[in-house]
């Protein structure tokens, strides 16, 4: 009897040994792959998230320059034009993607000055959200498909090895498995010897997807480009975009204040500067866009500065010729004078600053 019960007892346990190890050893291969895949995910999310914005700006600002039309061009995008006009566009473009603006209201904005032919390609063409959408699928479909897969696969060997082993409950001989009964020669080798092909290559996706996302995020942290100018830089810059802006030289000046407001978005002298040149390209292509953001950026010039002469001047002309506002005029105009500016440059604009004073029904100032 005692004899019975031994033999009895060890046949329960054969059985419970080759039918349980293969399940722990599916559970253990699946919750590898569930780990590879959330890493992976979580790798290419956080890239996606903390990436530097200036690398994402840089590429809708291509875009957007790609696809607006040169006003005073045939069939040529602002990015390859090169003209005053062109690069009015691509400053104000620059400009308002720094700020925060989407596409859709720049465009919006563009669309109100110039109708539809401003734009090269209708905007519903852009395909970034479609292409971030098919990146996400593939992203989280590689690993996750391959997962469900494998599962589904993993499941066959299991019944049948506890099939195995419930006929084997009688007292029949158990068949041994070479792999099971030879030593193991680690964790890893074990899992990959007892591994599928599919198994393996859903695992090496997801090593790879790992590697590419901390690879992206290493870059991204790493490959942010340098803005910075030195104040020597900036003063030698706002001199010699000056000038070119005093001899009509209008799209190398504004290149130069645009660096210096990359690198200093509240320099004041690039500000006053860089905005009368685009309320200049406004009022030439009768651009409300570029009108409004030259107007607010000679604001922000008297704001930061109110001791700046050329932002009182610039800003005070402007008040009177685009807002009709002649009461505020009047009042740039005062601080202005009051600033003791050149007499050649007080002769020129006289004519407009005396007609502000008219249109206020106050006297002209000596």
């Amino acid at each position: 009897m005692a004899r019975t019960i031994d033999s009895q007892k060890d046949g329960a346990r054969v059985a419970r040994g080759p039918g349980s190890k293969p399940r722990a050893r599916a559970l253990g291969l699946r919750a590898k792959l569930a780990i590879l895949a959330l890493l992976a995910v979580a790798s290419i999310g956080v890239y996606l998230g903390v990436s530097p914005g200036r690398t994402t700006d840089a590429q809708r600002i291509s875009y957007l320059e790609s696809i607006v039309k040169c006003p005073n061009c045939i069939s040529v995008s602002t990015k390859d034009a090169n003209t005053a006009s062109a690069f009015a566009l691509r400053t104000f473009i620059t400009q308002m993607v720094h700020q925060g603006a989407s596409n859709a209201q720049i465009i919006d904005q563009l669309l109100a000055t110039y109708g539809p032919s401003v734009l090269l390609v209708p905007p519903s063409s852009n395909g970034g959200r479609a292409l971030a959408g098919a990146g996400i699928v593939l992203v989280l479909g590689i690993p996750l498909g391959g997962l469900l897969y494998y599962r589904r696969r993993a499941r066959r060997p299991v019944a049948a090895s506890e099939g195995a082993a419930s006929s084997s409950a009688g007292g029949e001989p158990l068949p041994t498995s070479p792999r099971l009964e030879s030593p193991a020669p680690g964790r890893v080798r074990v899992a990959l010897a007892s591994a599928s092909l599919a198994q393996k290559l859903v695992g090496t996706a997801g090593v790879l997807l790992i590697l590419s996302g901390g690879g992206l995020l290493a870059y991204g942290a790493l490959a942010k480009p340098s803005t910075s100018l030195s104040p020597s830089e900036i003063a030698t810059r706002l001199s010699t975009a000056e000038q070119l802006a005093a001899v009509g030289s209008d799209t190398q000046a504004l290149q130069l204040f645009s660096s210096v407001l990359v690198a200093d978005p509240r320099q004041p002298e690039a500000l006053a500067w860089n905005g009368w040149l685009l309320r200049q390209a406004g009022r030439k292509d009768h651009s409300k866009a570029l009108l409004a953001a030259g107007i607010a950026q000679m604001r922000q010039s008297v704001t930061i500065e109110p001791g700046y002469l050329y932002g009182r001047l610039f800003y005070g002309i402007s008040l009177y010729q685009d807002s009709h506002n002649a009461n505020g005029a009047v009042q740039q105009f005062r601080a202005y004078l009051a600033l003791s500016p050149p007499k050649s440059l007080t002769k020129q604009v006289k004519p407009t600053i005396d007609a502000a004073y008219a249109a206020a029904k106050l006297p002209p100032p000596a």
